[in-house]
């Protein structure tokens, strides 16, 4: 089935499980990410982490539920409401997005639950490869985040606990920055002692 718009979408969703359902929302929601490129470099610097943040860590307490991915996910949507606003875009883009049939809808449902994602429409994947220069630019800094991205933008597979692992490290070390996250990845020492996921979670 292909799903283009979301009267499609609803149709294969709601004969999906709860946590297909759960992680299709997870996968649609990076995919607008690249819009936050059409900001000045200044505003995009200072923005891109709690941006990126609360992304994933809205995904993640979808996911698993735990209270405390829960208050991660809070913190992380406050810090990303606090920071300078990546979401004024210019109006001819936003419509012509709007405008494109597929937009950034289009997913191919399998039988057995799982969803192919199409390629991203123009607009957004000229913002992409923008988005991918920002990162190289940034590397080793911005490593587990476009990694990260690319898997959830391609429909790969991702390791759910070492996700969550990564969205409760402390809130005083994620407003350090991503050279700090990145310096913690890379030093293992991100591995926390979490709850448990609720059962017929990931």
């Amino acid at each position: 089935m292909q799903i283009t718009d979301r009267k499609s979408a609803e149709a294969w969703l709601k004969d999906q499980p709860h946590p297909v359902q759960v992680v299709f929302a997870a996968r649609c929601t990076p995919r607008a990410l690249p819009a936050i490129m059409l900001v000045s470099n200044a505003v995009l610097r200072e923005s891109a982490l709690p941006v990126l943040r609360a992304t994933l860590t809205s995904a993640v307490a979808g996911i698993c539920p735990t209270p405390a991915a829960m208050r991660s996910d809070a913190d992380a949507a406050a810090e990303a409401k606090a920071a300078p606003p990546v979401c004024r875009r210019r109006r001819p883009f936003r419509r012509n997005l709007l405008r494109r049939r597929r937009c950034h809808f289009e997913w191919r449902g399998q039988a057995d639950g799982s969803v192919t994602p199409a390629a991203l429409p123009e607009g957004l994947a000229r913002q992409y490869e923008k988005l991918r220069s920002f990162w190289k630019e940034g590397a080793p800094v911005w490593t587990f985040w476009q990694n990260w991205y690319e898997d959830m933008l391609a429909g790969r597979p991702v390791d759910w606990d070492f996700l969550r692992q990564v969205v409760l490290l402390p809130d005083e070390d994620c407003k350090a920055g991503p050279a700090r996250i990145a310096s913690l990845i890379r030093g293992n020492s991100y591995r926390l002692t979490f709850e448990a996921c609720p059962p017929g979670r990931a």
